[in-house]
């Protein structure tokens, strides 16, 4: 982390550096909030809370919500929980990150799944929020409650997804969840009237950072390994939230100049400078979708979020090279 704090440092990239830092020190006094919950209650020992979404991806603000979730044993039941759980941890939550959560119910107190749901990968019943809680488990979540069960069902989901040694099933389901989060928005603003700028901007950025992070993650397998090998490298990587995992990768990748990392975080640290401006994001919200080009600073989000895209696009084309790595090959991008 030192290393990746010296970028950040050295690159004058002062709002993923604020970010980080209110994200860590909020999710430290979130942790030691909530393990006094559990100090007599034995029989929820094997409970896991988990964040996802600004928080656990180290670009919270101040204006940030927190996305979060239970994983139960399969034993427990939901309404149980829920009777004597719940309440007491949003109140823990609320005392310190007073916003709500988003009101699909797939993130809050209430917001419970079992252990098993999120390990049977695409079956008949397979439901939005089950894709949408394991995938934001694999590519950008991180605990609240019990790291080491948290660690254990990550690496369960890992191996189921590559048990036998290959990779498309996982890009499969990256993919399918990328597109799920392109449909959750066109319902949100089309049908729910919800407000569309933020959205809109974030879809640019927030979103394919998720994407960019969890294909790049995948590229390190290497079909010359054994399984182990590869479900470990996937399992370390993961450990780090998007950004990082990305400069981790790209640093240490001889094909990549410095420049692409360089326009990819600074593209990066430009959202989260206006994104994080409490006007800013009051204004984006205001802004109708066919005056959209008339608002200077959505159509500069947009404009760099064009250019961070085509940052993205280069870095998976030279990654997803079949000739350098054969398990890899960019078609399996395109559908």
């Amino acid at each position: 982390m030192s290393e990746y704090k010296d970028f950040l440092a050295s690159n004058n990239l002062k709002a993923i550096e604020a970010a980080l830092t209110l994200s860590e020190i909020k999710l430290d006094n979130l942790r030691n909030n909530i393990k006094d919950i559990f100090n007599d209650k034995q029989v929820f020992s094997e409970i896991c809370i988990v964040t996802t979404g600004s928080y656990a991806r180290r670009e919270a603000s101040e204006e940030s919500d927190l996305d979060y979730f239970l994983i139960i044993p399969d034993s427990l039941d939901k309404d149980f929980v829920i009777d004597n759980l719940s309440e007491i941890i949003e109140q823990k939550i609320n005392s310190l990150i007073p916003k709500p959560a988003g009101s699909t119910n797939t993130f809050g107190a209430e917001a419970i799944v079992h252990q098993r749901d999120l390990l049977r990968l695409n079956h008949n019943d397979e439901h939005n929020k089950d894709l949408t809680r394991r995938m934001l488990l694999l590519l950008e979540g991180d605990y609240l409650y019990n790291l080491d069960k948290f660690e254990e069902i990550r690496q369960k989901i890992i191996e189921e997804y590559i048990k036998h040694n290959e990779v498309k099933f996982l890009i499969n389901d990256i993919a399918r969840y990328y597109r799920t989060m392109l449909t959750d928005f066109h319902y949100k603003i089309n049908t729910d009237k919800k407000t569309w700028g933020v959205r809109s901007i974030k879809l640019k950025f927030s979103r394919k950072i998720i994407y960019l992070s969890g294909l790049l993650a995948v590229s390190l397998m290497n079909q010359d390994e054994v399984y182990t090998m590869n479900t470990s490298k996937v399992q370390d990587i993961l450990k780090k939230d998007p950004l990082n995992r990305i400069y981790t990768i790209l640093n240490f990748t001889k094909e990549f100049d410095e420049k692409l990392l360089l326009d990819i975080f600074s593209s990066y640290n430009f959202f989260l400078e206006k994104i994080s401006n409490k006007q800013n994001r009051k204004d984006l919200d205001g802004v109708e979708r066919n005056l959209r080009q008339q608002d200077p600073l959505y159509t500069e989000l947009n404009s760099r979020g064009e250019s961070f895209k085509d940052s993205c696009y280069q870095i998976l084309e030279r990654v997803y090279d079949c000739k350098v790595n054969p398990m890899l090959d960019f078609k399996y991008l395109v559908i």
